[in-house]
């Protein structure tokens, strides 16, 4: 008959073993996944995009661009977001409205920081 000692050594070394078989059986089961977990992820991030930029859109009250065909552009409350966020807590970035017509002319020279 196997003494107290021999039996808890020996479960424990039956426990180290299982945990190794279930360890094994699930980095195979990742392994086999890997493909569509890395797409997971990639729509996840995708999505986290998203919904940062819908809750910029919402709290700074930002609106879509509306693009015609006839050659205008015509900016009503026009503000400049980087401005504004390093404007300090008393000041306020006053919005400016643009008008351009197909008969004005306009370059835009913009820069890496711009």
């Amino acid at each position: 008959m196997d003494s107290i000692q021999e039996k808890i050594l020996s479960a424990k070394d039956d426990l180290t073993q299982k945990e190794y078989e279930l360890l094994s059986k699930a980095q195979e089961k990742i392994a086999s996944l890997h493909k569509i977990l890395h797409r997971f992820a990639e729509c996840v991030a995708a999505l986290d995009v998203y919904v940062s930029h819908a809750l910029f859109v919402e709290q700074k009250q930002r609106i879509q661009p509306e693009f015609v065909p006839n050659g205008t552009m015509d900016i009503v409350g026009g503000r400049h977001p980087v401005i504004e966020a390093f404007l300090p807590i008393d000041q306020s970035f006053i919005p400016n409205d643009m008008h351009f017509g197909v008969d004005d002319s306009i370059h835009v020279i913009t820069g890496p920081n711009m």
